[in-house]
């Protein structure tokens, strides 16, 4: 790998070419084409600023186009970028301004502020909106891969703010001014979406009044970008925050992030400058939550699941929120834990960076389910077909397994006793003669591997461990087939 310290060379230009050059590597972060086009634009501006000698740039693309195994395929649109901006009569001041901007020489902002001691009684408390993830004044933002259900969730935690109630068993102090701005679905789909949330939870028009406000096919643009850099459209945030403020909105819900800005999300420079000059300061001004959707591009080598580290491109949108939601499809895995057929339709949420309360990092469970909107027309059992069916999020409890026994009555659990007291009954559920067919039979669940389902098989398993748990089976060692074989019996 080329060094970067051979940078720094008799030339004190080529000290900015160095710090350049990292800060275009730290912000490249993955295989993704978009990436590397940047990151290649990027050097080539250094290039055109005399900041750095071409072959060295040329030879710093290639090494990190290499090391970051982008497809080959793609080499000739990295290089063209490349060339972009080498060509584009950027000069040494210029690139200067837009990496090392000066400080303002102003002595009263930099004069420190003496901390004075006062009653911490008199301190305002912190100001929650919605549990400990909206707070004024602050931006959060929910982090999830494409389809696992983010904008179903947020219409659903926008009618709990917009009604006060804890439809998905969220603490609502109060009923809150909610401003929706949906960046990818037209108003049609998105009154199709909100409607059916309204009807599974029976959501009367005046239960929300005038507290919902919702945009889509609006354009929220917060910057413009050119071959110069990235710079906050003044224009339009000030306009938020009037908008903000004339309609006193407590949380605004910017849905997808990636739709509020036109800059390389690689870019940790631009990154930065769009949440604390775009968004920081519109939560500041507007003194309201601003929650952002935002997507992934890669999930946690080890689990397999997405973190909050998981967001598109620079870190710098998740170091500047206060709380980072996110959201992660339910694996096959934990479905058979759940004793579910199939783990399509949930999704859990985890707050996975708490910066204003201690970690909790409590999962939440959420659930999809269908609502008709009865729009199909006509009558009859065909009506219900031709009406659109919408998903619709719900919270959904984790089972214990106290759950998963509730049902099961005294006679047919002594029935089940009575039955384990004869014969051997294996622990192991892949045995033929596993203590799981026994309950199976008594409960009408099947008998047998082939009769019974994979959800009743894993709901039959918890079930047996509570009762051993609990004391009414016991697991003990028999000799079958000439080998030692846990087995469970009545005690």
């Amino acid at each position: 790998m080329v060094s970067l310290s051979t940078l720094t060379a008799e030339d004190p230009k080529n000290l900015r070419g160095y710090t350049g050059a990292r800060r275009i590597n730290d912000g490249w972060k993955g295989d993704f084409v978009a990436d590397a086009t940047s990151a290649a634009f990027q050097y080539g501006l250094l290039v055109s600023a005399r900041m750095l000698p071409q072959d060295r740039a040329e030879i710093l693309l290639r090494t990190h186009f290499d090391i970051r195994k982008v497809d080959e395929s793609y080499w000739a649109p990295v290089w063209q970028s490349f060339l972009c901006g080498r060509d584009s009569d950027m000069t040494f001041a210029e690139l200067s301004e837009r990496i090392f901007p000066e400080p303002a020489n102003d002595n009263k902002f930099f004069k420190p502020t003496v901390f004075e001691w006062s009653d911490p009684a008199a301190i305002p408390v912190r100001d929650w909106i919605y549990g400990k993830h909206l707070i004024r004044r602050h931006v959060s933002a929910t982090i999830a891969s494409g389809a696992v259900g983010k904008t179903s969730l947020k219409i659903v935690e926008a009618l709990a703010l917009a009604t006060g109630r804890p439809l998905l068993g969220i603490d609502i102090p109060k009923r809150s001014r909610v401003w929706l701005f949906n960046l990818e679905d037209d108003m049609i789909e998105l009154r199709r979406r909100v409607s059916a949330a309204m009807i599974h939870y029976g959501i009367k028009p005046d239960d929300i009044g005038d507290r919902l406000m919702i945009d889509g096919e609006k354009s929220l643009l917060i910057t413009e970008t050119d071959h110069k850099g990235t710079k906050i459209n003044v224009p339009i945030i000030n306009a938020l925050v009037e908008a903000i403020e004339a309609l006193k909105i407590d949380v605004l819900i910017v849905d997808p992030f990636i739709s509020s800005h036109d800059a390389a999300e690689s870019d940790s420079g631009a990154m930065d400058l769009i949440m604390k000059s775009g968004w920081v300061r519109v939560a500041r001004d507007g003194n309201c939550a601003v929650e952002l959707c935002h997507h992934t591009t890669k999930s946690d080598a080890s689990s397999g699941a997405a973190t909050a580290m998981s967001g598109r491109g620079s870190g710098a949108v998740v170091f500047a929120c206060r709380s980072v939601v996110v959201l992660n499809p339910m694996s096959p895995e934990d479905a058979k834990k759940a004793g579910l057929e199939s783990p399509a339709g949930y999704f859990s949420a985890i707050d996975d960076k708490e910066n204003l309360t201690p970690q909790t990092r409590l999962r939440q469970w959420y659930k999809m389910v269908g609502v008709s909107l009865g729009n199909g027309g006509g009558e009859g059992n065909l009506s219900e077909f031709r009406s659109d069916n919408i998903g619709v999020v719900t919270h959904w409890q984790w089972p214990t397994n106290a759950s998963f026994t509730e049902e099961v009555t005294g006679q047919q659990l002594q029935a089940i006793l009575n039955l384990l007291k004869l014969g051997e009954h294996r622990k192991d559920a892949q045995a033929k003669a596993w203590a799981g067919f026994i309950v199976g039979d008594v409960l009408g669940l099947g008998s047998t591997k082939e009769a019974m389902g994979g959800a009743d098989r894993q709901r039959i398993a918890r079930m047996l461990d509570m009762w051993i748990e609990a004391g009414e089976l016991e697991v003990y060692t028999a000799k079958i087939d000439r080998q030692d074989r846990p087995c469970i019996r009545t005690v």
